[in-house]
Parts: C-alpha cells; structure tokens; sequence
C-alpha cells in the first residue's frame, strides 16, 4: 500500500541517519537510497489508484449511473451514531458529518470525482520530498568520510526532510480518510437500497 511505503521511506532515512550517527558511511547510503527508492515507489503506486478512479469513472459514465436513489435521505447524524465504534472506530465525527452532508447534496458520482481530485493533489506533494531526499542523499555522500557532520546538519533543519515528509504523510492520510468515510457511506447506502440491511449489521443480514 502507498502509506507503508511513505512509512517505510521514512523509517528507512532514520535508520540512515542512526547509521550515520555511529560513523557507518556505507550502511547510511545503503539505507539513504532504500528512502528514495521506496517513497519513489509510493508515488507510482499513486498513479495505480488515480488509475482505478479513471475505469470507475469510465464505467459509471457509460452506464450513465445517477447515484444511489437514497442519497438525498441520507441522514448524517443518524448514520454516523450507527457506523461509529460498530464500524468506523474513533470517528472524526465533524469530517465524516462534512462528506455525508456532500453525498447527500450531490449523490456518489461527484463524490468519486472529488476523491480523485484529492488523491492527484497527494501526487504532487512527493515532488518536495523526493527532491528534499536527494538532496540530503546528496549532503551525505559530500560528508562520506565523517557522516556524522550529515547528521548535524539534518539534526539542524538543513535540509527539509521532515517538514516535506509530514506534508505529505498528513496530505494522503486526510485523502485516505476521506476515502474510507465515503466508503461507508455509500457501500450502507447500497446494502439498504438491495435490500440486505445496514453495513453494521452486516453478519446478520447477510444472505445464504
């Protein structure tokens, strides 16, 4: 998934800069590079789900889906008193009231567009960061023969890795909770209109 991989970007360039710390040129590198490498496979496998949004998208315009039918009786507060804790643990009750409030407004097909818009906005906030990772990559190798002067630098807030970094991982996990709220909402919405109840009670109308 994206966000292990931002995780593991970020894991990754401590681990550099312990490596660093203890005067290991090498080890630092070795660690320096998989950070890039992976927060440089996190934003293509970004592009996979900008993608996935494109087919849906696709789909819904050729078969000319309006939405769900009971969007428009949607009613947040109810809804959300029965997703939280049954479903939905520790709920932003203020986002989740904030996008019910859109589905309803708006149905589901703008909702996804919206979703994709936030999603390709994401994608631009790794260009920072990967620039920012290079350049200390950069500070590293300038510094192979005491990687300690790296870490003092970084240390001081010489190069902007954790500000690009918290950018970005704060940017995909608002995108990716949006996503999961719309998810409820709409997959409740559909058990409701098919007739097979309510998303938190799920194990006991499903049908056999």
């Amino acid at each position: 998934m994206t966000l292990e991989m931002i995780l593991a970007a970020n894991t990754a360039y401590e681990e550099a800069i312990i490596a660093a710390f203890n005067g290991s040129y090498d080890e630092a590198a070795s660690h320096h590079d998989q950070s890039i490498d992976l927060a440089a496979a996190a934003k293509r496998r970004l592009r996979d789900v900008d993608a996935a949004y494109a087919m849906m998208l696709e789909d819904i315009a050729i078969e000319r889906y309006p939405g769900n039918p009971l969007a428009p009786q949607l009613e947040p507060e109810e809804l959300l008193g029965e997703l939280a804790d049954a479903v939905l643990i520790d709920a932003n009750t203020a986002l989740f009231g904030e996008i019910a409030e859109s589905i309803k407004a708006q149905n589901l097909v703008e909702t996804f567009k919206q979703e994709r818009a936030l999603f390709a906005k994401v994608g631009r906030r790794f260009d920072p960061y990967l620039e920012a990772l290079r350049e200390s990559r950069a500070q590293l190798e300038a510094n192979a023969r005491d990687p300690r002067v790296w870490v003092q630098v970084v240390d001081e807030g010489g190069v902007p890795i954790r500000s690009t970094y918290l950018v970005l991982l704060t940017a995909y996990l608002g995108a990716f909770q949006r996503f999961v709220y719309s998810t409820a909402i709409s997959t409740d919405l559909y058990y409701e209109t098919e007739g097979y109840g309510r998303l938190a009670h799920e194990r006991t109308t499903v049908r056999r």
